[in-house]
């Protein structure tokens, strides 16, 4: 088992390490079933009462969207709740390298899911859909046998955001959720 995040390498802040070991086992997996693969990171803020309910709908409408798209996504999400008390969450998404290579379509996919759930028209940016682009690269193919340190370092800083332990409420004894896998052949 390869450890995509490097917690020596972020001891600035205090990671969680069941979030690190579920981020680990979906980049395994995903490299298992695919020679490369596409990792990036999207937040989802707060948009309904119901959050909990809605978040679970969107979830299941951005997959769908990208397993039609031939994606074969798995994801973590995580929920955080800022000092001023607004819930937000943190997405990685590992997604079939070989089919993509942009952050654009899944972007695209998260916004046509919350538009659905929010009864918007196609196209609407509500602002509830953040990039996670501001100062960083988002949106790294990885390969199974040929990747350069440096592509490895962003993604595990990318993906040790998720992992910190700072704003993280559990709920019902649960602070994250993940797609659970489907064993393929590698492709």
């Amino acid at each position: 088992m390869t450890m995509i995040i490097n917690p020596e390498s972020f001891l600035r802040i205090a990671l969680r390490s069941d979030i690190v070991n579920a981020v680990d086992e979906l980049m395994n997996e995903s490299l298992e079933k695919h020679c490369k693969v596409f990792v990036m990171r999207f937040d989802v803020h707060s948009f309904e009462e119901d959050e909990k309910k809605n978040i679970s709908k969107f979830t299941q409408r951005f997959i769908e969207k990208e397993r039609r798209a031939g994606y074969d996504t798995s994801y973590i999400g995580v929920r955080e709740i800022s000092s001023n008390g607004n819930k937000h969450y943190h997405f990685a998404i590992f997604s079939n390298g070989n089919k993509t290579e942009s952050v654009k379509p899944h972007l695209d996919n998260a916004n046509v899911a919350i538009n659905n759930l929010l009864g918007l028209p196609p196209g609407t940016r509500t602002g509830i859909i953040d990039e996670c682009n501001r100062d960083h690269r988002n949106g790294i193919v990885i390969e199974r046998n040929n990747t350069n340190q440096f592509d490895l370092d962003e993604v595990s800083r990318q993906l040790s955001y998720i992992t910190k332990v700072g704003q993280k409420k559990e709920v019902k004894g649960k602070t994250f959720f993940r797609s659970i896998s489907r064993k393929r052949k590698n492709q």
